[in-house]
Order: structure tokens, then C-alpha cells, then sequence
């Protein structure tokens, strides 16, 4: 059983997303949970694997974790995420998803963003969630 419980849990459920390994990750969230992602509302696994399966068509990014604290019924993360082009990924795309807070991005071009990312738990697993920009 995957759960969120310390850092290491994190890394791991971290490491799954980055690598692809969508069933794996999806495994720490519950059936249908409530996140908001840049404004983007999902509310389903199935919608949670279309939104990176579309995203990773276009970028890969690394994930600096500069803050992070755990408790039983939460997760907060201060972080760098780093995300860099491989493919056009134009402001039509965008809307046409509904991703009015992301930005287009060319291959080979690099974004910097400091991001605030939120969950709370509900037995260890993410039962809703939100990632937003923070101030530098």
C-alpha cells in the first residue's frame, strides 16, 4: 500500500511521476480526489493522467524540494521546479485545456518557477491538493 507518510514516501511518489510511472504514483492518491493544479480543476485519476500525459508530450521537469513538512492529514512542499521544452507547446494548446496559468514553451527553453504545493491525507493517501506559484 503506497501512502504518504514521511520524505522518503514522497521521494518516492516524486520519482514515479517523473519517470512515468503514472499507475505508481496514482496509487498515493484516493479514488477521486480534489486538486487544483495552476486553476486546472481534477477531480478524477483518469483526468489526473490526461493532464501529465499531455504535459510530458511537451516538457520534463526536475523538482527541487527546498521546505517540506508532513503530518498525519498533510503535505506542504516549498519547491524549484525546473521545466524545460521538448516539443512547441503553443498558448492555443493551452486554452483549448483550460491551463490559462501555464505559459507556452519552445524545445530547448527553460522555466525557473517557485511553487507552493499542498495536500491533505485522508489514511495516508492525497485526498485533494493544490500547486501555486510562489514569490520569490
Amino acid at each position: 500500500m503506497r501512502e504518504l507518510r514521511s520524505r522518503e514516501d514522497f521521494d518516492r511518489y516524486q520519482e514515479a511521476f517523473h519517470t512515468g510511472d503514472y499507475d505508481t504514483a496514482f496509487d498515493y492518491y484516493v479514488e477521486n480526489p480534489k486538486l487544483s493544479i495552476f486553476g486546472v480543476e481534477i477531480t478524477t485519476r483518469l483526468q489526473l493522467d490526461q493532464f501529465y500525459r499531455f504535459l510530458r508530450k511537451y516538457i520534463r521537469e526536475t523538482v527541487r524540494i527546498e521546505r517540506f513538512a508532513v503530518s498525519g492529514d498533510l503535505v506542504a512542499v516549498e519547491a524549484v521546479v525546473r521545466i524545460q521544452g521538448v516539443a512547441i507547446l503553443d498558448p492555443q494548446s493551452l486554452r483549448e485545456r483550460g491551463m490559462y496559468q501555464f505559459h507556452p514553451i519552445d524545445p530547448g527553453e527553460c522555466q525557473v518557477l517557485h511553487h507552493f504545493i499542498h495536500y491533505r491525507l485522508r489514511d495516508g493517501k492525497i485526498e485533494s491538493g493544490s500547486c501555486v506559484n510562489a514569490p520569490t
